[in-house]
């Protein structure tokens, strides 16, 4: 299975491009790059991070996950066919603040509205969502970490989620629980889907349709910068 130092070692092709230049253009000793390119230690964030910076035309998401074209596509010019009489609304109120480890689930939390509120939360032009929740665990990082807020926009029916973005899943396996914030994508399985983490040190998941609980759109994430 491909994995991140196979996409770096074609990035490398495309760019025609020695181990020496390029460890010199992202900024990373060169003994350092061929340990990571020789998969003796696995890739650092500053590795990552670096190469992104240093290839702007370079698709993060295909660096990272293996998603989508290996350089980002030119923006196709758009039509408009439709115009709505009802122009796209901001949220106005702020929305609730859920305890999600309070709530038995997501479903339960979503049905319960008025239950497990710690808080309010509100930003400037935000769009219309229905709830805000803590982020749990690092499989989103560095995009999202623990202790980030995440304001949400809840999906009625499976057959409205847009792949490729991401999602609070709630899913049910054996008798457990799990909530987890995840890219959504299409699966090779039918009747499956796939949770796609940012961190990659999180594998891929399929899992069964059938055992979704409940899912969000995240729409804003919101991160505390505290000094103590």
């Amino acid at each position: 299975m491909e994995n991140v130092i196979d996409r770096v070692k074609k990035l490398m092709e495309e760019y025609s491009i020695n181990e020496n230049d390029f460890s010199k253009k992202i900024g990373i000793k060169q003994r350092t790059v061929n340990y990571y390119l020789n998969k003796e230690r696995k890739p650092s964030l500053d590795f990552i991070t670096n190469i992104y910076n240093s290839y702007p035309d370079v698709n993060a998401d295909w660096l990272i996950s293996g998603r989508g074209e290996m350089l980002k596509q030119p923006e196709k010019e758009v039509k408009q066919i439709y115009s709505p009489k009802v122009k796209d609304k901001f949220q106005i109120d702020p929305v609730p603040l859920y305890d999600i480890d309070a709530a038995a689930n997501l479903k339960t939390l979503f049905e319960n509205k008025k239950q497990n509120i710690i808080g309010m939360v509100w930003v400037p032009n935000m769009p219309v969502v229905d709830g805000a929740m803590f982020v749990r665990g690092d499989s989103m990082y560095p995009i999202l970490k623990a202790g980030d807020i995440i304001v949400y926009k809840e999906v009625s029916e499976f057959q409205y989620v847009i792949y490729g973005e991401m999602y609070v899943v709630s899913w049910k396996w054996d008798g457990d629980e799990f909530v987890n914030v995840k890219y959504i994508s299409r699966s090779e399985k039918e009747d499956h889907i796939k949770l796609i983490s940012y961190n990659t040190y999180h594998e891929p998941m399929d899992i069964p349709v059938s055992l979704i609980q409940a899912m969000a759109l995240v729409k804003i994430s919101i991160r505390y910068n505290t000094v103590k």
